[in-house]
């Protein structure tokens, strides 16, 4: 009941707070990305960091989430949740969305943004190949709510 409660302030509260329920919810979900103990094929973990990646994806298409003081937070928690994301459609799908809503910020947001999809690409390279597959055969969606459907034809 508690985590349900986080997942409502990240979808329902200001800026600020949804972003500190986030960093919460990526510690419970994710973890801090070592792959030690906990089996990565357990199902309960699968749901969970789908539910985290589900709101994620949700709040980057919020353009209030990158104005004001905790912008700095969000960009981490970008940074950290895609770093250690498993499955590259997913991190696909989160940085067009971040692309997409980039384009109606200000210039300084759109630079922070491109910084960030270039140490993403830089870290997991596969990223960049499944972007320009994307580009030349898919229809990227931004309307949808799940990132692994907002690709058509990747279902």
């Amino acid at each position: 009941e508690h985590i349900d409660a986080l997942y409502r302030i990240a979808h329902t509260a200001p800026p600020a707070a949804a972003t500190q329920a986030l960093m919460l919810l990526f510690q419970l979900a994710v973890g801090s990305g070592d792959t030690g103990a906990v089996d990565r094929n357990d199902e309960s973990v699968t749901a969970r960091k789908d539910r985290f990646y589900r709101a994620l994806y949700s709040k980057v298409a919020d353009g209030d989430m990158f104005s004001g003081r905790q912008l700095t937070l969000f960009f981490n928690l970008l940074y950290k949740a895609l770093k250690y994301d498993t499955k590259s459609e997913r991190i696909c799908a989160v940085l067009k969305r971040l692309i997409h809503t980039a384009l109606h910020l200000p210039s300084s947001i759109v630079c922070g943004v491109l910084f960030l999809l270039s140490e993403i690409i830089s870290c997991r390279p596969e990223v960049n190949n499944e972007v320009e597959a994307a580009v030349s055969e898919l229809i990227f969606d931004p309307s949808k709510r799940e990132p692994s459907v907002a690709f058509s034809g990747k279902v």
